[in-house]
């Protein structure tokens, strides 16, 4: 009879007596926690025990700490609960196994996880900091400083798989839900390997920021054009009015701060300046 293993919220991931982490995050990646809920889907109906989905998931024992943090990933992904000895699949879990809603279900699994929702927060659609500065901001945010290395590394990983990197690892650009029917209809990638944001141009969308001037007036920049077609010279220079316009807005007095119509950073698989 195989050994009961339960997998439950309270296992420590650090060991008694150092600095722990005050915020959440898992040590594995998107993908990793994905590969769990599809073994999960596939051989046990969407649920099961650690056992099981050990096996069903190709590891030697629920034990594995390969295969616990596969499993601890999915769920602070928000893929599948955790409830004693039984496992079973989420609503996102689910949505992420269809290709139909894919894109969306990347996005937001990755924003559910505590840590890389603040960094988003912090830095939508701006330049990150280099890694260094990357490792400074989420021990401010609760991360202890002995895991800091992992953390950016398992967050610039899981960033990349949701499509958040798509148009350079330099700022965190949220996909649009219209690359799912670019990624099933299969362009861009040759049969057998996995499809990924960045295997095919995004659709020309639109987006407006519109921001009120201290002294009077307002300013609008509307953009309407694919950025994966853009060269480095003008997608640089399309950044660069987004981020004046942010830095204006994040600057600007008490009682003089805009409100954008439009987070232009909020959608940007497409952009381009349209209009003052």
């Amino acid at each position: 009879m195989a050994e009961e293993v339960t997998i439950s919220e309270g296992q420590a991931r650090d060991a008694g007596g150092r600095e722990r982490s005050t915020i959440a995050f898992p040590y594995g990646d998107l993908d990793g926690g994905i590969a769990i809920a599809r073994a999960l889907l596939d051989y046990g109906g969407g649920q099961g025990d650690p056992n099981s989905l050990a096996a069903w998931a190709g590891h030697d024992s629920a034990k594995s700490g390969t295969f616990r943090n596969k499993v601890y990933a999915a769920r602070d992904f928000g893929l599948i609960e955790i409830e004693k000895n039984e496992i079973r699949l989420s609503p996102l879990g689910r949505d992420i196994l269809d290709s139909s809603g894919e894109t969306d279900a990347r996005a937001n699994a990755f924003l559910a996880v505590p840590l890389y929702q603040a960094i988003y927060e912090a830095y939508e659609g701006r330049l990150l900091p280099k890694d260094a500065g990357l490792e400074h901001k989420m021990h401010t945010l609760g991360v202890a400083q002995k895991q800091v290395a992992k953390a950016r590394q398992a967050f610039a990983r899981s960033a990349d798989q949701a499509g958040f990197f798509a148009f350079g690892r330099d700022r965190l650009v949220k996909p649009t839900a219209s690359q799912s029917e670019k990624l099933s209809a299969g362009d861009g990638a040759p049969d057998g390997e996995a499809r990924t944001p960045h295997d095919s141009a995004s659709p020309t969308g639109r987006n407006v920021k519109k921001i009120s001037l201290g002294s009077g007036g307002e300013v609008t920049l509307s953009l309407s054009v694919d950025l994966v077609t853009l060269s480095r010279h003008d997608r640089d220079f399309v950044f660069k009015l987004i981020d004046s316009l942010n830095d204006y807005t994040s600057d600007a007095p008490t009682g003089l701060r805009p409100e954008a119509t439009d987070a232009v950073s909020a959608t940007p698989r497409t952009a381009e300046q349209d209009a003052v």
